[in-house]
């Protein structure tokens, strides 16, 4: 008899041990869920962000190449003021891209091309993206 109480501290001490380890495993579950839910929350605020802010203020048109092949981009600023754009020519069948940084005064007598003399002939299905800080960029495909 002297030792049931032994035992049954024993067997207590036991449980709470599992005690215990159940509830700091359910935390870190919680706590999984807390970082998934924060991470969603974070990508969520980006997407609106990215949403709300003005799209690039340059128009793109495509035009056969005169005296060389494939076609040629033209970049319009569609503003007022002149404005500076990153530029991404991707052609996704060959896994080729090049970039070109410009400078657009407005109007369309300030019209820049892109084209095989300055590196890239466009051809049927490759993409151009205007990028231009504080907007949202926007994507164009050569018919």
């Amino acid at each position: 008899m002297k030792f049931v109480p032994w035992l049954l501290s024993a067997l207590l001490a036991v449980a709470l041990f599992i005690n215990w380890q159940t509830s700091s495993n359910a935390l870190a579950q919680k706590d999984a869920e807390i970082q998934d839910f924060k991470r969603l929350a974070v990508d969520a605020n980006k997407k609106l962000e990215s949403a709300s802010q003005r799209e690039v203020s340059v128009q793109v048109s495509f035009r056969k190449a005169l005296m060389s092949s494939g076609q040629v981009a033209r970049l319009t600023n569609q503003s007022d003021q002149t404005v500076a754009v990153s530029v991404v020519a991707e052609r996704p069948s060959a896994g080729k891209t090049k970039h070109f940084e410009l400078t657009i005064d407005p109007g369309l007598l300030h019209t820049k091309e892109i084209g095989e003399l300055e590196g890239w002939a466009f051809v049927s299905g490759d993409t151009i993206k205007i990028s231009q800080p504080g907007r949202r960029s926007l994507t164009f495909t050569t018919p």
